[in-house]
């Protein structure tokens, strides 16, 4: 039988059976009992360890779905998850909410609650939490992408830290629904290619065009996937590299033109004591920005 460990100061807490019927089976009516316990787990809350033990019961009814004995599970508790709820909810939101790895939700779950926690544990927290709604998404979108009948499909890996795995998102732009988020170490084009492969077979419906920053990497692995399909720049990667005939041609012009692009800018050109042609201390752009336009300078300088 599990021996309650000496560290574990707080009470045992016990689960039982709690109804306004008393023991009777919510499914048939008959008696349940008592069957017995499992002599007790540590679950680990943002309060402090606790010793639960969990009590078993069982229907009477040998036809009765809950015949079989079934547990009263303490609203801390997660089956066979050593954390609590309230743990999983803290590193849950860190990842997801406030986007830091899972290095950095161990280290601070340890700085604010002083809760050891693996960096792996952590993983399998936020895996499990994004499995948890999947089906019902999957339908949902599935429906969406037949619907429409083909993908327009958009690509970016973004790699926070250096030396760590990039997070690729693949998001069809006709119906605006992430098909894929991956983690990779290295993206090479027949990498990418499989990822494609398994995008058009999860969801039956063929991929359309493809919208990219071109990397050699994407462009080699579209390439495989079908040599005809419209591959274009995204907005922002278009804009960044719509300069780059200008400047193989013109080098002045390009300083030129990059000069006058930056004197719309709402940081570059906010006011220092000084009125400019464009955005005065008096504008009204100029005040409703400001607070902004400071933090960005802040930011900036700080870079």
């Amino acid at each position: 039988m599990t021996v309650k460990p000496p560290e574990i100061e707080k009470d045992t807490v016990y689960t039982y059976w709690e109804s306004g019927e008393g023991m009777t089976c919510p499914l048939c009516g008959n008696s349940l009992t008592h069957e017995f316990n499992d002599g007790g787990r540590e679950v680990i809350t943002l309060k402090g360890s606790l010793w639960v033990v969990t009590n078993y019961y069982r229907c009477v009814n040998l036809d009765c779905e809950l015949h079989e004995a079934f547990p009263v599970t303490h609203n801390s508790c997660i089956k066979r998850k050593r954390h609590s709820v309230e743990v999983w909810a803290k590193v849950i939101q860190h990842h997801f909410k406030y986007h830091l790895n899972y290095h950095q939700v161990a280290e601070l779950i340890w700085d604010d609650w002083e809760i050891s926690i693996s960096e792996s544990t952590v993983r399998n927290v936020c895996q499990y939490f994004e499995m948890a709604g999947l089906q019902y998404k999957n339908t949902e979108v599935r429906r969406e992408i037949t619907e429409s009948g083909r993908i327009f499909l958009s690509l970016d890996g973004a790699q926070p830290i250096e030396g760590e795995s990039a997070l690729w998102i693949f998001t069809d732009r006709l119906t605006d629904n992430v098909l894929l988020a991956r983690l990779l170490e290295s993206a090479p084009a027949e990498v990418l290619y499989d990822i494609y492969q398994e995008i058009e077979e999860k969801f039956g419906v063929s991929i359309a065009a493809v919208i990219s920053d071109k990397q050699k990497n994407i462009l080699n692995s579209v390439k495989m996937l079908n040599p005809n399909i419209p591959h274009v720049y995204c907005q922002y990667h278009f804009l960044n590299h719509v300069i780059a005939p200008i400047a193989a041609k013109d080098s002045h012009l390009q300083t030129t033109l990059q000069k006058k692009i930056r004197s719309f800018s709402l940081v570059q050109k906010e006011p220092v004591g000084e009125n400019t042609e464009k955005i005065t201390k008096k504008s009204p752009v100029a005040e409703i920005f400001s607070p902004i336009t400071k933090e960005l300078k802040c930011a900036i300088s700080a870079r």
